[in-house]
């Protein structure tokens, strides 16, 4: 039985504006020199509109696996750039041992409710499909976010767990 944490944080801080190159070589080698950290951009984890169904993921030195924290930045669903923002949460994490995945989600303007629920549920599967050649530990995933991604980060958590072989009490009977 795998289970699956959610952590909502109330901010973070970035060194990236919107509209920043995020995949860019010197982001790459200024995390790699100050912090260990091998930055793999653009994995794409759906095929999705926009920027959205990408992850950027920072993984520390060594072989792995690494427990990892899938991170989405929020938006108020007003934008598919939800990796955004995942730099600053990897300096914190990555010298610690930790794996940092940054992933995107649709914006309201791409596709309503419950897409963005999906989407964050798409992205851990996708990491714990993938660990081996991501090196992330898929019994070690925790989801994170801060404004409307830590409400997505809640959702998944809640959602990718099966409760059908659960007897739940009858709470009041009509």
């Amino acid at each position: 039985m795998w289970g699956l944490g959610a952590l909502a944080v109330g901010g973070t801080a970035t060194a990236l504006g919107h509209g920043s190159p995020v995949d860019s070589p010197a982001l790459r080698q200024t995390m790699g020199a100050l912090f260990g950290t091998t930055v793999i951009s653009g994995i794409v984890y759906a095929d999705l509109p926009g920027a959205a169904g990408r992850m950027d993921l920072y993984l520390p030195e060594g072989e792995g696996p690494f427990p990892v924290l899938a991170w989405n930045a929020g938006s108020g669903w007003r934008s598919d750039r939800g990796f955004q923002g995942g730099d600053a949460v990897a300096r914190g994490l990555v010298p610690a041992g930790y794996a940092v995945a940054a992933f995107s989600v649709r914006s309201a303007r791409e596709d309503a409710f419950p897409a963005q629920v999906l989407d964050a549920t798409a992205a851990v599967r996708h990491l714990r499909e993938n660990a081996g050649e991501l090196r992330v530990d898929p019994g070690r995933i925790a989801v994170g976010g801060n404004s409307s991604g830590g409400w997505n980060a809640l959702m998944a958590g809640l959602t990718a767990v099966s409760y059908t072989h659960l007897t739940l009490p009858t709470i009041c009977s009509v």
